[in-house]
Parts: C-alpha cells; structure tokens; sequence
C-alpha cells in the first residue's frame, strides 16, 4: 500500500522551504557573522553536527543573533528535536514576533509532534495572519491547523475502543497480516499475510464460533505480489490488486476470480479497461449487491495524488469509473475505501479530512438521493497520530476489524476486531439467499433480483443469481422492503421483508420458484397494499405494480385478470364487495400507465378462495391478496 504520512510531508516542505537563502542580520558584529558564515558553509555540505556547532558558536558570541536562533529552530525542528526547537523559536518571538512568518510555522508543527495541540493551532493561526506565505505552504499550513483543532478536542472526548487479537491462528507473529475482507454470513475471512517482503492470500473459516487456522489460497498466489482484496457478499467473487503482472496495464491493476463448480477459484483475471489504466490501482471493495465497485487510483482526473473512485456494472460490463465528489475526495489522498454491507456507508482513509494526523479513518452516509454526506472522523483513540486504515465493519454492523502494529514488539502488524460504537456503525444487514429455478422443470435459473425500499420506492440492492441459480441478498434492518426476481420468459415473483435489528442472527431462507409465461400462471402480488377495510392503493404499492406494467408492456400480446381476495373477517357481501374495488383499483392504475384496458378484467372473490386456514393472524394476512392471472398470450 502507498501512503504519505503528513508529518514527513510537512517536515520535507520545512527542509525544501525555510533551509535556502540565508540572509543574515547585518547589525551582528563581525565574529558573529563570521560563526555564521561557517553554519552556511555547513549546509553546503550537509554537515547537520556542524551546523549546529556554528550556531551555537554564534549566539554565545551574540545572545540577540535572532538569525542564528532562527536557523537553529528550523534545524532541530527538521531532525526532530520539537522541545529544542521550540524554546530557540521562543528566542526568535521573544526578540521580534515579526521577524519572520516561518517561525511561526515551525513552532506550530514543533508543538503538534509533541502533542500540543492548542499551542499549535494558536501560532499556526498566527503564521496565517502574515502575506508572505505560499499558497502550497499555506495550504499544508491550513490542513496542519484543522488537525491540531480536531486533535485538541478529540483527545479531550475519546470514543469507546477495546481491540481485541483475533488470535494464533489468524495471526502468525513472524509475519504482517492486513487487509482483511469478510463474508456477509461472517463465516469466511481473507486477508493478506507478508512474510519477508512478499503478500500472499489466507483464508480462515469460522468454525463453532471460533477461527480455524489461516491457510493460503494456492489458486490465488504467485511468485508476485497481491493483495488488497474485497470478497463478494456471497462469496462467490473475490476483487485484488495485483503488480507488475505480464498482462498488467500500469503499477498495479485489479484483478478478479470466481468459485468454480467444484469450489475452487478460477484463474485471476486482469479486470481491464477502463477500471485499469497505466496508473495505479488498488484497494477494490466490491459493493453488497456485486454493482458498484469502488477503489483508489493515483489516475488522471483526481483530486489528489490518491482518490476513492466507483464503477458501477451495466450489462455485465464495468463503467467509466467517476471520481466520488469533492466531499469524499480531497486535494490530498484518500484510499482505502470499504462499501458496507447496508450499502450506504463508506468507510475510507484521508490525510486531507481534520483528523489526529497521517491517515485517519473516516464514515460518509449515502443519502437517498445517492450524495454522500460529510465524511465523520472515528475518532481517538481509533485514529492516532501514525496512518489509520484498512477498517472493514460486520453485517450486523456491530464489530470493526482492522490491522495495527500497535502491540508487537518487532513492528508487525496483526488482525484485530473491536466494538464500533453506536454513532459510527451502518444499518445493521440481515439477508436471505436460496435457489431461484423454473417452478416445472426445476432447472437453476440466472435471474435478476431487486431489493426495493417501499417507502421511497427506490431500489437498495441488485442482484444476479448464479449460474446454479444460488443467490444472496443484503437486507438492512429497519425498514420495509419489497423484493422481486425476474427472467427472460417468466413471470415475476415477489415478497416483502420488514426485518428488526434482533433478525441479523436470523437470517432468511428463500427459494424462489419461477414461473413460465403461460395461460393460466398466476402469481401473487405480495407488495399491494390497503389501508384497512378501504381500496385505495397506498404508495407502496406503486414499485411492484410499476413491474406488472412493465411486464405487460415487455410482452404486448398478454391478457391478464386481476383478482382481489379477503381473509373471512365480516360479511360475505362486505368481503366479496371489498375485493372488487380492491381488483379495480389495481386495473385502474396500470391503464394509468398506459395498459390498454382490453387487455384487463379484473374481478373480486371475496373470501371464497383462501390459500391458508383462516384461523391465525398470519393465515388470514396469506388470504388477504391481489393476483394476476395469463388469460391469453
């Protein structure tokens, strides 16, 4: 992974920016400037010890050589000597606060690596007052001035962290392990092991609750680099990055593999273009639904060095990737991107959002418009001074993992999970996955699956079933949705899922039997809904009968009635009368939508045709209906 720790950034621009040009103060005497003539002498051979050694000289010769004190700051500050640098800055003030605007520049980044972050922010505020600044340092100064203001208050308000190893048998001491990439079901966990330079792919299965012992996936690693892996929801896919691969575009590119019938992994296959081009790729995190896949790139068209981009899949084929907005993307970097499973919040890395310092990691909620929201700092101590990233979140929405050195005596990095707090996880995901086949046959069938929010009436997840017809969706918790699957040649079948936060240990099981479009194929139209005792159609119930329209549409030679059914509750006039307005209301729509009316009946039977006992409530509800059904094709 490439990264660019903003410490080292701003201490290169202090060496490249404030160490040219020394112009001395031509009042000191004659042995003062002689002493410093030798410090300029010193530069030229980067000679650090003596540098300091004619400065010092110098100011014991003249305790007011403010040039001599100035110089000596800059120079503790670039080899890290903060407390030094700043008491011989404090000199510079203290001689004139308007000698130079730089001083205070460098007392504000002394103060920051020493953890004082109110100092900072106050003489980097200073430093900003004066004109002679450049834009480039002005900038860097700008984003130095945000971190000290959010590090000072962040310290002050820690979030809840408690990271726990993830164990021996994730984790091999002797070695980094990163990157980690997890299955909706929880159950399968890859991540990227480096031993001795080189990154290879393990695998752990969890087991009764527990890990099993990582192995590597031999089908995935070669004798070259890979790693930054995302695994499909289902995990049937896995995305990586790769370098200096003979069919690579560029540095590094994306590549992908899928499960074979036999569960083994295909060979690695170079995504291409237009996700790779001859820039850098790397760090995919494929999204819930397998439709969008987001990733860094150093390409052309960014923000900054490192952007997060997206490219969305149409028709089996990956779009132009878009630049995410500027609300994401910053005129620093931003990378390690990860989509959650709710499909709605995107956890990445940026050292150009306020943070501690380095990369921090940050939240952006998606809104239903599709805009991303202001991305949220985690917060300390889960961001620290170093590089933060590399964060993945649970289905449930519960558990953060992540990699850190933090507890290894020889620097390596190992897995660990944490509780995320409240305020920073997603929607918590449940899902439900099964077959889809033809109802007579029972032939797989490849269908298209939409998981569709009922009170916008906009889709939350697609999906593709495989070719034996398995499938997977996420369902995030706390709404109503309706879902439909739909083939060439078939009619579509529907259901509706309203799951609570307590469903995600429950996930659901669905085989979804297809049905030919055929005289007589009737389906149920599990997403019309009434108010009770009344026939108006409410608003959630436009998306499905929008699918009904544009099946009738897609096949214009069909004839359907449209048939109202009720539970044994009240009359048999009330009832019976009930689902003939119901019926109507339904045909009355779909000629809105510009079905033509003699291709509709509808008609209304009342309570004389249950599909389930009458006896319990979710009986009764299974009996409460609207069909349709093929009276000619």
């Amino acid at each position: 992974m490439r990264t660019v720790d903003i410490l080292i950034l701003f201490l290169f621009c202090s060496l490249s920016a404030f160490s040219q040009n020394y112009v001395t103060d031509k009042t000191a005497s004659k042995k003062a400037l002689d002493a410093f003539s030798e410090f300029n002498a010193a530069v030229q051979k980067s000679d650090t010890a003596a540098e300091r050694k004619a400065l010092l000289k110098a100011i014991a010769i003249e305790p007011t050589f403010i040039d001599a004190w100035y110089r000596l700051g800059e120079l503790d500050n670039i080899v890290g000597n903060y407390d030094r640098s700043i008491d011989e800055l404090s000199h510079v003030i203290g001689l004139n606060d308007s000698y130079r605007s730089k001083t205070y520049y460098l007392y504000g980044m002394d103060s920051w690596a020493l953890n004082r972050y109110d100092s900072s922010a106050e003489a980097l505020k200073r430093y900003l007052t004066f004109k002679d600044p450049s834009h480039s340092l002005r900038m860097l100064a700008n984003q130095a001035l945000q971190n000290a203001q959010f590090a000072a208050l962040a310290i002050k308000h820690p979030v809840p962290f408690n990271p726990v190893s993830l164990g021996d048998s994730i984790n091999d001491p002797n070695s980094m392990q990163y990157l980690p990439t997890l299955t909706v079901d929880e159950k399968t966990l890859i991540f990227t092991r480096q031993f001795k330079g080189h990154e290879d792919f393990y695998i752990s299965k969890k087991i009764n609750g527990k890990w099993s012992k990582a192995v590597p996936i031999e089908a995935l690693n070669t004798a070259n680099n890979q790693g930054a892996e995302s695994i499909s929801a289902d995990g049937n896919y896995i995305f990586f990055a790769a370098c200096s691969r003979p069919d690579g575009y560029g540095d590094c590119d994306l590549y992908y593999s899928y499960k074979q019938g036999d569960g083994s992994w295909s060979k690695p296959q170079n995504i291409g273009d237009p996700i790779n081009t001859t820039s850098w790729e790397s760090q995919p995190s494929i999204s819930p639904d397998g439709k969008d896949l987001y990733f860094a790139s150093g390409r052309k068209g960014g923000r900054g060095n490192e952007d997060i981009w997206v490219s969305h899949l149409t028709n089996n084929q990956w779009g132009e990737p878009v630049d995410l907005d500027s609300t994401i993307n910053t005129q620093f970097d931003e990378h390690s991107p990860f989509i959650a499973p709710d499909n709605q919040t995107l956890y990445f890395a940026s050292n150009g959002h306020p943070g501690m310092g380095g990369f921090d990691i940050f939240f952006s909620r998606k809104d239903s418009n599709g805009h991303w929201g202001k991305p949220v700092n985690l917060g300390y101590p889960i961001n620290t001074k170093g590089n933060d990233d590399c964060l993945i979140v649970n289905s449930k929405g519960n558990l953060a993992y992540f990699s850190s050195n933090r507890n290894d005596k020889n620097g390596n990095a190992h897995l660990y999970t944490f509780e995320l707090y409240d305020a920073a996880r997603p929607t918590a995901v449940t899902y439900v996955k099964g077959q889809v086949y033809d109802a007579k046959s029972k032939n797989s069938l490849i269908a298209n699956l939409q998981l569709i929010d009922l009170k916008s009436g906009k889709p939350v997840m697609n999906v593709t079933s495989a070719p034996d017809g398995s499938y997977l969706i996420c369902i995030p918790t706390g709404k109503s949705y309706a879902m439909d699957a739909m083939a060439s040649g078939y009619l579509f079948f529907s259901e509706n899922f309203s799951p609570k936060n307590n469903d995600v240990d429950h996930p659901y099981e669905l085989n979804i039997p297809l049905k030919h479009i055929d005289v007589g194929s009737s389906v149920v139209l599990k997403n019309i809904f009434f108010e009770t005792n009344k026939y108006n159609l409410k608003p959630e119930s436009y998306p499905e009968l929008d699918k009904m329209a544009d099946l009738m549409k897609n096949n214009p030679t069909l004839k359907v009635e449209i048939s109202g059914h009720t539970d044994n509750q009240g009359t048999q006039q009330y009832n019976q009368t009930l689902s003939e307005q119901r019926a109507k209301a339904v045909n009355e729509y779909l000629v809105k939508q510009g079905i033509d009316q003699t291709r509709l009946t509808y008609k209304g039977y009342g309570q004389t045709k249950p599909i389930a006992t009458n006896d319990t409530d979710e009986g009764r509800a299974q009996n409460r209906r609207t069909e349709f059904t093929i009276m000619a094709k």
